[in-house]
């Protein structure tokens, strides 16, 4: 099964590659400083798997060098998660996500 913090630290990562501090990611995304900060030392380290990785210890060499490549290599794991029909242990909802990240549309109910 598929961690939520996996998605978690890649939406940190995507936050950070557009100039967000930590901090700042904190109040978005529900990780604190220091994991976010290590997620960016991981990446700048062994690359995208080893930010992802719950571990940090993945084999991954390659450092993306830009935004436009990060979210080519975020697609891509995307597709293979969806192809390879990987199931997400999701441990919030949708009126929960919203709240956490400040969604300010109006939510609806489906009749």
């Amino acid at each position: 099964m598929q961690q939520v913090r996996v998605v978690l630290r890649a939406l940190a990562l995507l936050q950070l590659a557009k100039g967000a501090s930590a901090p700042q990611i904190a109040k978005l995304v529900p990780l604190n400083s220091q994991a976010i900060r290590n997620i960016s030392r991981r990446y700048r380290q062994g690359g995208l798997e080893r930010a992802l990785d719950s571990r940090g210890n993945a084999s991954g060499t390659d450092v993306i060098p830009d935004l436009k490549t990060l979210r080519k290599e975020a697609r891509a794991w995307n597709r293979r998660m969806n192809r390879d029909r990987v199931i997400i242990a999701w441990k919030f909802d949708r009126k929960t996500a919203r709240h956490k990240f400040g969604d300010k549309t109006k939510s609806f109910k489906r009749s």
